[in-house]
């Protein structure tokens, strides 16, 4: 009589191991869409954050800071922002910030696209309505 053997055959194995091995892909790819929109939304909100400190600056100076330096040293109190500076620093290429002596455009990079803007921030202002960056300009 022959033994009945107990197991798994090799091709077995391998199945369930491409499965998974997919399976782990996906879920890393979707994991990884929500952590940049996450991002984004962190992004857009200091964005907002910003632009609200840039129209309180404006009420009390009658404009708009020229430069990005300038902007850094102006707005940064606590007048401007109750709840504390945003985090991320605008010498690094996440924020954008340009004046022409009339009106600003600030942008933020997005990690996941869908953002307002899809042009060159640093000699454009708002003319599209889609990109990976979100831009506001100056309300007043």
């Amino acid at each position: 009589m022959l033994a009945s053997k107990k197991g798994f055959t090799l091709i077995e194995l391998l199945v369930v191991i491409t499965i998974l091995s997919i399976l782990a892909m996906v879920g890393m790819s979707s994991f990884r869409k929500s952590l940049d929109r996450g991002s984004d939304g962190k992004t857009i909100s200091e964005i907002k954050e910003i632009q609200k400190a840039l129209e309180t600056y404006y009420s009390v100076n009658n404009s708009y800071p020229a430069s990005t330096a300038e902007l850094i040293t102006e707005l940064d109190t606590a007048d401007y922002f109750p709840s504390g500076v945003p985090k991320k620093e605008f010498n690094d290429s996440d924020y954008t910030y340009v004046y022409n002596g009339g009106d600003y455009l600030l942008c933020g990079s997005l990690k996941a696209g869908g953002g307002n803007y899809g042009g060159d921030s640093a000699t454009g202002f708002l003319d599209d309505n889609s990109g990976d960056m979100f831009c506001v300009v100056n309300l007043q």
